[in-house]
């Protein structure tokens, strides 16, 4: 096997090892869902078996067998909705995007990536973007409720987060969904956006645990379309050009940006 394909599959296992959802054998505390996790259903997210928790279906390719291995691994002790999307873009560098929406915030990071591990990078050359969207179900559209505009590393680092806080929904009771859109500057722009999913909050405590179902009980509002893995479908926000070079800088800037969005940012060291 050639130094690159050892390195890429390394890179893949630091991912998901150094980011929470490790491989790691035992008993989950919390039970994972009772449906099974295999290649046809990889990258689902699904609440635990007793409504507390969530999981991701994650898979990882034998090189050996070329057969994918997965399990059900847990992604949030707290019932909410996520997803996440690697881009690969040599054999030495992934992006890593990751979108969160759950009963307490809504959330967005993007990590960089070499062969090795997580890749410092020069100031302005990672860029991030969430907004909170609100289902209108008059309409059929998802509401922008919050943005925090394009964020960027004001000195080296290696990737960036940055969410909203809430006790409450931030624009009334409904369906929300996070939508995070990174990039990391190498020569162009590399990275994407990635969506968790229609999250419904502000819930009685005993439904908030099947919010991710369109069927369970209790009074809630219509929810959106759900597609054929039994996901809430959304819909895109549209995503600006990159610019042509790194991100410009400056912090002053950032932070009345930030201010003004009720954001908090963290730059990953």
């Amino acid at each position: 096997m050639s130094s690159v394909r050892l390195r890429v599959v390394a890179a893949a296992f630091v991912i998901l090892s150094g980011l929470g959802f490790g491989l790691a054998t035992g008993v989950e505390a919390i039970p994972p869902p009772a449906s099974e996790c295999n290649s046809l259903t990889k990258n689902v997210v699904q609440i635990g078996a007793d409504g507390v928790g969530t999981y991701k279906c994650i898979c990882l390719r034998d090189l050996s067998t070329g057969i994918d291995k997965c399990r059900w691994t847990l992604w949030s002790s707290s019932p909410a909705w996520t997803n996440s999307r690697t881009y690969l873009v040599n054999g030495l560098e992934w992006v890593w995007g990751a979108a969160e929406t759950s009963n307490s915030k809504g959330y967005a990071d993007v990590l960089v990536y070499d062969g090795y591990g997580p890749w410092q990078r020069p100031a302005g050359s990672i860029r991030l973007r969430n907004v909170l969207q609100k289902y209108n179900g008059a309409a059929n559209t998802w509401d922008t409720c919050l943005d925090t505009g394009y964020l960027t590393n004001t000195t080296s680092a290696t990737g960036l987060a940055v969410w909203w806080g809430y006790s409450s929904p931030p624009c009334g009771a409904g369906w929300y969904n996070t939508v995070s859109t990174g990039h990391d500057f190498n020569g162009s722009w590399h990275g994407g956006t990635v969506q968790s999913g229609a999250y419904l909050l502000d819930l009685p405590a005993a439904a908030a645990a099947s919010a991710a179902s369109p069927t369970g009980g209790g009074d809630r509002p219509a929810p959106p379309s759900f597609d054929r893995r039994r996901k809430p479908a959304v819909q895109p926000v549209a995503v600006d050009p990159p610019p042509p070079g790194p991100m410009p800088v400056s912090e002053a800037d950032q932070a009345a940006q930030l201010a003004a969005s009720g954001a908090t940012l963290e730059q990953k060291p």
